[in-house]
């Protein structure tokens, strides 16, 4: 199976823009994960300075020799390798796009990788289509082997506490940070901010709030998902209600990791209420969030008690519309999902489109499917 649904894990909600998103902060095997940059990394946070920017390459778009104080900068970091920072380009080239005529650029700095892997990434697995946006690629410490180990990775991420990617910064006119999480989360920071209206002061206090209640976080994460494989829906509850305190995070925050937290535990009633929450807020612009919740409910190998497919086929569209219809797992999600609902001639045509753009051992599998959608007519 290529689809592998994993439950979003209550660890994910490191901050309250994670809670509908997924961040990825492995690497490929083989590859060192322990960062050590090369001289003592000053921190950073909400309100400090933004650090340079130390690019090796400009990929796409006219390279930024320094921050301009008549504009405003997301500064997103991603890796080849990494599938929840494919999976958000869409989103975020949508808010470039947005914003062109606004004076927000978007910058998105690969990290954590190798640069050789950048220019076919570009070139033959979709990045130029996907990415409408400035495109970079740090700057590595001489004789550094570890990718880990880059400059821009070092005095942004690791000097933020952010172990996972995608992570966006917003620095604003000033050149400061004005915000800092999750790509698929920084549409109202962003709005406020190029509005002037972001008060960047208490999302600092908020932030360093968040930063004060780590280890009660770690605990309380560890109980949740306790509670969840024990299915205690009562304890679940109380302790979901005590990380929304730690993190300041809000129900639409949390919604994704509510669903999967729920259904892990056999609550389907209150499951499908987050999902729907999940699909009725932000998380919908979340195409992997959206297509997690959807295959969650159809998984064929994986049934659940009590499948809603209206909820998953709303799930399915909004993942559909999110990717712009280009990814053949969301799409083999969708069409999963119609076919559930009996809409089987668009199932066939969707799941067509899915197996075209499949390839390998996917393709394969998708191909199988659809010819099940179409003995199922017959």
């Amino acid at each position: 199976m290529f689809r592998r649904i994993a439950f979003l894990s209550a660890a994910l909600i490191v901050s309250a823009g994670a809670a509908t998103s997924l961040a990825q902060d492995s690497k490929p095997s083989g590859t060192p994960t322990t960062a050590q940059p090369k001289a003592e990394i000053k921190k950073i946070g909400i309100g400090d300075k933004a650090p340079d920017l130390k690019i090796s390459t400009w990929v796409k778009g006219e390279p930024v020799t320094e921050f301009r104080r008549d504009q405003v900068y997301v500064v997103e970091f991603w890796a080849t390798w990494c599938g929840p920072c494919i999976a958000g380009m869409p989103h975020v080239s949508e808010v470039q796009k947005e914003y062109a005529e606004k004076n927000v650029r978007v910058i998105g700095v690969n990290i954590w990788d190798e640069p050789k892997n950048v220019e076919p990434f570009m070139k033959d697995k979709g990045g130029n289509d996907k990415m409408q946006y400035t495109v970079a690629i740090e700057e590595k410490y001489e004789g550094e082997k570890n990718v880990r180990n880059g400059k821009m990775s070092a005095e942004w991420m690791t000097a933020a506490g952010q172990n996972g990617i995608p992570t966006a910064f917003i620095v604003d006119k000033t050149g400061t940070i004005a915000w800092i999480g999750h790509p698929m989360s920084m549409d109202e920071p962003l709005k406020e901010v190029v509005a002037g209206t972001w008060d960047i002061k208490a999302a600092a206090e908020k932030s360093k709030k968040q930063a004060e209640n780590e280890g009660k976080l770690q605990k309380v994460y560890a109980e949740i998902n306790a509670a969840s494989g024990a299915k205690d829906v009562a304890k679940l509850k109380k302790l979901m209600a005590e990380m929304k305190e730690l993190t300041g995070a809000s129900d639409d925050d949390m919604a994704g990791t509510a669903f999967s937290l729920y259904m892990k535990a056999g609550a389907s009633s209150e499951a499908y209420a987050a999902a729907k929450a999940a699909i009725a807020g932000k998380g919908r612009k979340n195409a992997m969030l959206m297509n997690s919740i959807a295959w969650t409910i159809v998984d064929p190998e994986n049934p659940v008690e009590k499948p809603d497919y209206d909820v998953a086929l709303s799930a399915g569209e909004a993942a559909f519309e999110a990717s712009g219809g280009k990814d053949p797992a969301i799409l083999d999600t969708y069409a999963t999902c119609l076919f559930k609902k009996g809409q089987i001639d668009k199932a066939i045509e969707i799941q067509s489109k899915a197996a075209g753009l499949a390839e390998g051992d996917m393709k394969t599998e998708l191909e199988a499917r659809l010819e099940e959608f179409k003995k199922a007519k017959k």
